[in-house]
């Protein structure tokens, strides 16, 4: 959140692996909707880990396919 963000700033912040850039004055609505889209993005993230771990438990599956010898 910044006071004087600006286009340049907010893409950088993005590539850096920002959820979004605000710009004071924060409408609190919008960022009560960026917190629930937050949220749920973790949610799904969660979900979709523990769910990847129970497939490869059921099937078999090692949990990291490759091989590195450096």
């Amino acid at each position: 959140m910044t006071a004087f963000g600006t286009i340049e700033d907010a893409v950088r912040a993005m590539k850096e692996g920002a959820a979004d850039f605000l710009t004071k004055p924060v409408d609190t609505e919008h960022l009560m909707l960026l917190l629930d889209r937050a949220i749920e993005r973790r949610r799904l993230r969660t979900d979709y880990v523990l769910l990847k771990e129970d497939y490869q438990r059921r099937v078999g599956l090692p949990r990291v396919i490759g091989d590195d010898r450096r």
